[in-house]
């Protein structure tokens, strides 16, 4: 039986719709969740003689959203009475989220698929694909 929940979201309509099923699920069964943000690190792509400056900027900015978005994806979900934190971690999303999952010993990680969208997600790839992947616990996409 799953009775930690792991909600990793980035905003997008999909990653709200696994919130709204994650929460649903936790709490016919009395389980927590943690509603998980990861702040992309996109440092690898910053000489820092030119912009580091404007680097750090940027990644405040995605900070103070990735903030934001969780204290909305919170509030707007409490109604259901089922315990949530939320986490804001900066890095590799794929890594950051298995790693969270195995630290923090979930026993599910539901997220949607495809958050970034058809065109980022073919160049990229898929978040949630590579979660299914290398989790260590069950994963759940929400389409």
């Amino acid at each position: 039986m799953y009775k930690k929940f792991l909600i990793p979201i980035d905003g997008s309509d999909r990653s709200q719709m696994a919130v709204e099923d994650g929460i649903k699920m936790a709490g016919k069964v009395g389980g927590q969740v943690t509603i998980y943000h990861v702040v992309p690190d996109y440092n690898v792509f910053v000489n820092y003689d030119h912009t580091g400056i404007a680097y750090k900027s940027f990644i405040n900015e995605l900070e103070r959203q990735g903030r934001e978005i969780l204290e909305n994806t919170q509030n707007r979900y409490s109604e259901y009475g089922v315990m949530t934190e939320t986490k804001l971690a900066k890095g590799n999303p794929v890594q950051e989220i298995c790693n969270e999952a195995k630290e923090g010993c979930y026993d599910i990680i539901v997220m949607g698929s495809r958050g970034l969208g058809d065109v980022f997600g073919f160049f990229l790839g898929s978040v949630s694909g590579k979660v299914v992947r290398h989790a260590d616990c069950s994963v759940l996409i929400i389409k």
